[in-house]
C-alpha cells in the first residue's frame, strides 16, 4: 500500500476496528495527492497522523502543503492528535531542527477554548 486509495481499500477490506490508516502528510506530498481530498474521504478510516515531509526533513524543510492539510485537519478531524515524524540533520544542532519543525506545525494547533 503506498497511496491513500489502496491503503483505504485494504482498511475497509478487513473490516476490524483495530485495523486503522496512518495519514502521512510526507506521503500524500510524495504521490501528488489532494490532502483536502484524502482526509475527507478518509476520515472515517484514520488511526493515526504523522505530520511530515517527503524524506522525513524536518517539517516545513519539504514539499507537503501544511496549510492544507491543517484546514482538512481541523475540519474532519478536528480532535484527532498528530505527531512530527522526522530525521535528524547532520548539519545543524538537532534543537534547532526541532524548533523550525514546531514552528510549522502550527497551523495544527487548535485554537484555544473559548470560556464560556
Amino acid at each position: 500500500m503506498t497511496g491513500s486509495t489502496e491503503t483505504a481499500a485494504v482498511v475497509e477490506g478487513v473490516g476490524h476496528p483495530s485495523i486503522r490508516m496512518q495519514l502521512d502528510t510526507g506521503a500524500i506530498a510524495i504521490n501528488g495527492e489532494d490532502p483536502a481530498d484524502v482526509v475527507a474521504r478518509c476520515a472515517r478510516l484514520i488511526g493515526h497522523v504523522h505530520l511530515s515531509e517527503p524524506d522525513l526533513v524536518p517539517l516545513g524543510d519539504g514539499g507537503a502543503d501544511h496549510a492544507a492539510f491543517a484546514a482538512a485537519l481541523s475540519r474532519h478531524l478536528p480532535e484527532h492528535p498528530a505527531t512530527i515524524e522526522m530525521l535528524a540533520t547532520a548539519s545543524e544542532p538537532h534543537l534547532a531542527a526541532i524548533e523550525r519543525a514546531l514552528s510549522a506545525a502550527a497551523p495544527y494547533r487548535a485554537p484555544p477554548a473559548r470560556a464560556a
